[in-house]
């Protein structure tokens, strides 16, 4: 499961939308310099405020919670994902462990299950961080402490040669894995096996082109590590503070390695980091120097004292930590925050991928594993345009018949049946209304629990943390009350529908049985696909009228499909700020071309998955609808759909419809 990306805020679609707009859908918009500037699409302020995060690791809950319980079950086994992967990365392992010829033939489900250790121990090589915050106890799984001797959050060495080796260590293991007779698998391992072939086939074609990912933006860069993640690192013994301690130690070398990456890439690629990249890695780094509210200081200090250790051990560490963290990590966040200013220059104009050498094919390969189907970016572009002009229109349609809800909508005159900032009153009401059609009895006890302050970032909402592999403690939903709840923030509400009940929780829960190997892979268009689903759906439970409802679901969906679309247009299409300004101007938003703009050269394709899986999503379940009209189950339905877990669209159709 992934940390949701921050949640694009309400949009006020203005009344001029909903009369103006059919002119505008009916016009080509492939060339935006032929648009038409025949509507007002209201400020994005809070999409672009909102560069979207990768996922924290899963972990334990460490805070002092507020316990929300809905009949828990007894708790399946549950496994974690990971973020996905946008940029290939070099295996630690030197290669895969070939069968030993003179042993006997092994059956097709006990080579498969030998296959997808291997697979674990490829995916996690020697990584400390990764097997201790993935799996629960690493050593069931064979990863003992003298196999995992990397303790580095990330790397950022400069690359040596080509992929080649790479490359080829990566055929093989495909290569083993297509040698397992598919026919002679279980059901369940036949879904783990299709899983596990397009995850290599997305990894061979994006290790071919050049990495563009940089270590400075907070979608996928270090800052993100350093705060978040560790703040959520898992105590559960003594050994874990001596693990955790060691990662600590080599994060001023990985500051280092970040300067000098993005260096190379500026020479090499000339790939420029853009200001929004700079700003926020700077503030990040700068923000966690801070002597209070620090998570790498407050929550180490929370955790150590809930373990079981003496007062003296307890005092002990505490003391080092807050030794070294103030003192040579300190320095080195400073540096690091000093450092990154050097990019911003006013002759820096980033630019979308398209622009550079191989950044199209490696666009076009991102694009279809972030959404997991066979689309070219053009083919994705047309398919949200498309729906976004059908939303335009049923807002006209409304207009014209549903005036005085229009009205009311856009005025602010809606009654909501339960305190919209109260946690206690949202959980109570929508566990119960979405039992009608979702299976919430699978739910088990969870916490919600706020951010500290130094990592309450104004975009960043809220995001759901799953158990590890073994654990079977109480879920998690961190909330940042500084952008969620409360006069002009993110609604509270249909953010813990997203991340908890009907979103990301149940369907965890739904898909906890599915293989581990797989689930370190996340498909974030049927991940983030189910749950802004899930969201718009408990839109017709929130006790409003159909055209409310559906006036809410529109707004939200048409934020992220202009963010998408520019997204598309800026490193796919060509544009540029100026192309860029022309299109957004069909819908009233050429204001905020510029800022949007940034956004989207530093975070490629990281909104798309919020505007493209819902409506991929909808599209899978209204055709299973039609398939079983005659004997359709809605909740069995939902809980089939969520059971497949994090999968390509091109596997989910296949499990899901039979195709």
């Amino acid at each position: 499961m992934r940390k949701r990306m921050n949640k694009v805020g309400a949009v006020a679609l203005s009344m001029t939308l909903a009369f103006g707009s059919l002119a505008a859908c009916e016009k080509e918009s492939k060339d935006p310099s032929q648009a038409e500037t025949t509507t007002v699409f209201a400020d994005l302020d809070e999409t672009l405020n909102s560069v979207p995060r990768t996922d924290a690791e899963t972990q334990k809950p460490t805070n002092e919670p507020i316990v929300i319980s809905t009949e828990p079950t007894t708790p399946v086994q549950t496994e974690p994902t990971t973020s996905v992967q946008t940029e290939p990365t070099t295996p630690v392992q030197t290669e895969p462990t070939t069968l030993d010829q003179t042993e006997p033939a092994k059956d097709a489900p006990t080579a498969f299950a030998d296959f997808c250790q291997e697979m674990a121990e490829y995916l996690i090589g020697d990584s400390y961080y990764t097997a201790t915050t993935t799996i629960e106890r690493p050593e069931k799984y064979g990863f003992t402490p003298d196999k995992l001797t990397n303790y580095c959050l990330a790397s950022y060495k400069i690359p040596e040669g080509d992929n080649s080796e790479a490359l080829e260590q990566e055929r093989k293991m495909k290569a083993k894995l297509e040698a397992i007779d598919y026919n002679a698998l279980t059901d369940g391992q036949k879904l783990t096996y299709d899983k596990l072939l397009y995850e290599f086939d997305i990894d061979g074609r994006l290790m071919k082109q050049k990495s563009f990912a940089s270590p400075l933006d907070n979608q996928n860069g270090i800052m993100e590590s350093v705060g978040t993640a560790l703040y959520e690192f898992p105590f559960d013994e003594e050994a874990d503070l001596i693990g955790y301690q060691k990662i600590l130690e080599t994060l001023p070398e990985t500051f280092e390695d970040a300067i000098e990456y993005v260096k190379y890439q500026i020479k090499t690629l000339g790939y420029e980091p853009s200001d929004t990249m700079i700003a926020d890695a700077e503030k990040y780094a700068s923000d966690l120097t801070k002597k209070t509210d620090n998570p790498l200081l407050d929550a180490y200090d929370e955790k150590v004292n809930a373990m079981d250790l003496s007062a003296d051990k307890k005092a002990e560490y505490i003391r080092k930590n807050r030794e070294y963290v103030t003192g040579t990590l300190f320095d080195a966040l400073k540096k690091f925050a000093e450092d990154v200013k050097q990019f911003d220059t006013e002759t820096n104009e980033a630019k979308g991928l398209w622009a550079y050498e191989g950044g199209f094919n490696y666009y076009d390969v991102m694009l279809r594993g972030l959404l997991g189907v066979e689309m070219t970016p053009q083919e994705v572009f047309d398919y949200i345009e498309s729906s976004l002009k059908q939303d335009i229109r049923r807002l006209t349609v409304y207009a014209l018949t549903a005036s005085n809800d229009l009205n009311n909508y856009f005025s602010g005159n809606i009654t909501f049946p339960y305190d919209r900032n109260s946690v206690e009153e949202i959980a109570a009401y929508f566990t119960k209304a979405l039992k009608q059609d979702f299976p919430m009895e699978i739910l088990p006890a969870y916490t919600i629990e706020n951010l500290p302050p130094a990592l309450q970032i104004d975009g960043l909402g809220a995001y759901f943390i799953p158990p590890e592999w073994d654990d079977t403690s109480s879920r998690v939903i961190r909330l940042n009350p500084k952008a969620v709840g409360g006069s002009g923030g993110m609604s509270l509400d249909f953010n813990l529908v997203h991340e908890g009940f009907g979103g990301h929780m149940l369907q965890f829960e739904c898909s906890a049985d599915n293989d581990h190997v797989t689930s370190m892979f996340s498909e974030l268009g049927y991940i983030e696909g189910w749950a802004m689903y899930a969201e718009y759906e408990a839109m017709k439970y929130c006790g409003l009228s159909d055209v409310m409802a559906d006036l809410m679901a529109i707004e939200t969906s048409s934020s992220y499909d202009i963010c998408a679309l520019a997204d598309i247009g800026v490193n796919a299409l060509g544009w540029s700020k100026d192309k860029l300004t022309e299109y957004l101007n069909t819908y009233g938003a050429g204001m905020i071309a510029s800022e949007l703009y940034s956004v989207v050269v530093s975070s490629p394709g990281s909104l798309l998955p919020y505007s493209f899986g819902p409506k991929k999503t909808k599209e899978l379940i209204e055709e299973y609808k039609n398939m079983h009209a005659d004997d359709l189950n809605v909740k069995e339905m939902h809980r089939k759909y969520m059971s497949i877990g994090s999968a390509a669209f091109e596997v989910v159709e296949k499990y899901f419809l039979g195709k």
